[in-house]
């Protein structure tokens, strides 16, 4: 669309910026309507696809998707009440008094020539995509009800972003657009608000009437977007598949970051810092967004993770998880996997198995855990391989083959139980099979060895699988491991 042109603005301007009636219609029917409506094919059973999501999310990625696909069925509106704004005669006018209110005080005008333009698709049955930003979440549940009564298939997209990346593309899209004279602000009352209504509204989808498909997506490295719910609603009206939406939306915006996703951040937001910091952007305009990025690095803390310092470039890595993500990996694989069977102790004892890697640590340990039936077996190579990261890591092109996992427990956090324990520098990732009772001393190691047990350190490096460690020699005693403590042993 085109800039406005026109005589020059003489009306007060020191509140909302309401135009009358027939200036308005004036600007919808000679500049909006041409072009939105331009190229669009009624429908016998047309179709609406809203594309829901707070400021800064990446609508626009959507719409645009959305707009080519539906191209295929002869061509589509397009509904942005931002792209409006500029065609205001008095938006230009306000961007100069004070950044920070033109979008508001011109508010009203575009959302009332949003609403006539989606009257005239209604009644040319033309298929449309229409962004919804949901700062007015009555007004766009109406929006939906008024497309079904005029036989529309409705359909939503909705994204789920962090309001950490949403706050920070808030922050971007403004540098850029200001490099263009024309920079779009957006308060953080504003984004909270929109970024609160998809985790409400898309429930809503659980009833019948509300939408005939619910579609929830999330921002992919790999692809422009990656779908984490779907569901249609069937012939009688009711979801093929459990509602969750909502669910959806507020797991996704929990969902820690990876190491990949931390750094990209960490990289966008300087580069932010720095565009704000540009002299040629007018002060005015520099000063009402100078405390964004501090804002969005402050929305990401509860999910990046923690930045590590390397010896060698890039400097840094983002293997470290943050606390929520820890406590994760903790109580909910490593707790249940390793004290699920612990038999509890009057006088619980630990014994540790030290020694350079290859020394045999897990053929001692092993041996320890039949002279203490039920103990617990602990390795730093368990704990290893819980790491969301550790394969990544190990992969040949990571120039950091080791996952930094932390401390296994928090500060203050009490030990599940008190039981006999045996630690060794390594262990792998099968569990080990229940123990047999220690046999009785001087009891020989039969031919094939010790039953069970899994591939340490030592089996790691010679290529062995768990399961072929190298068996005792016949005649080994067992229970020269267990004299060395028989004494501390009831």
């Amino acid at each position: 669309m085109d800039e406005p042109r026109g005589p020059a603005v003489t009306a007060d301007i020191d509140g909302p910026c309401g135009l009358g009636p027939q200036q308005g219609g004036r600007i919808v029917a000679d500049r909006i309507v041409p072009a939105a409506l331009g190229g669009a094919v009624a429908q016998e059973r047309p179709v609406v696809v809203f594309v829901a999501g707070q400021a800064g999310a990446g609508k626009t990625v959507v719409v645009d998707l959305v707009h080519a696909a539906l191209a295929g069925r002869g061509g589509a509106v397009r509904v942005d009440r931002d792209l409006y704004k500029t065609l205001h005669p008095h938006y230009r006018r306000l961007l100069a008094e004070d950044v920070r209110t033109a979008g508001v005080r011109v508010r009203e005008d575009t959302y009332q020539w949003a609403a006539q333009v989606e009257d005239l698709v209604r009644k040319g049955r033309y298929d449309a995509v229409v962004e919804a930003p949901l700062g007015r979440p009555e007004q766009f549940l109406a929006e939906i009800d008024a497309y079904r009564r005029s036989g529309y298939r409705v359909e939503i997209v909705a994204l789920a972003v962090p309001e950490a990346l949403s706050a920070l593309g808030v922050l971007d899209r403004y540098l850029r657009l200001a490099e263009q004279g024309r920079p779009r602000f957006v308060s953080w009352d504003n984004h909270d608000a929109c970024a609160a209504a998809p985790a409400r509204h898309p429930g809503r989808g659980g009833g019948r009437g509300l939408a005939d498909r619910i579609t929830i997506v999330r921002r992919s490295t790999q692809t422009a977007l990656e779908a984490v719910y779907d569901n249609e609603a069937g012939p009688d009206g009711r979801w093929m598949r459990p509602a969750g939406a909502a669910k959806a939306v507020l797991a996704e915006r929990r969902r820690p970051w990876d190491a990949a996703q931390t750094s990209r951040f960490r990289r966008d937001l300087a580069a932010a810092e720095r565009r704000v910091g540009d002299p040629r952007l007018p002060e005015d305009w520099a000063l009402a967004v100078r405390r964004d990025a501090e804002h969005a690095a402050a929305l990401a803390e509860p999910l990046r993770r923690t930045a590590q310092p390397l010896r060698q470039p890039p400097g840094v890595d983002y293997h470290r998880l943050n606390a929520d993500e820890h406590a994760f990996v903790f109580d909910e694989l490593i707790v249940p996997m390793m004290l699920s069977a612990v038999t509890p102790q009057e006088q619980p004892l630990v014994v540790y198995v030290a020694g350079q890697p290859g020394a045999g640590k897990t053929r001692a340990a092993h041996l320890v855990r039949r002279a203490l039936p039920g103990a617990v077996h602990l390795s730093g190579d368990d704990f290893k391989v819980m790491h969301p990261d550790y394969w990544t890591c190990c992969t040949p092109t990571h120039a950091t083959p080791r996952a930094r996992s932390g401390p296994t427990t928090g500060p203050g956090r009490p030990r599940p139980k008190r039981t006999c324990a045996s630690a060794t520098g390594t262990w792998s990732w099968r569990p080990h099979p229940p123990t047999r009772p220690p046999s009785p001393r001087g009891a020989e190691v039969p031919a094939g060895g010790l039953p069970g047990g899994t591939a340490g350190s030592g089996c790691a490096r010679r290529g062995l699988p768990a399961g072929d460690r190298p068996p005792l020699r016949p005649g080994q005693r067992a229970w020269r491991a267990r004299s060395v403590y028989q004494r501390q042993w009831p």
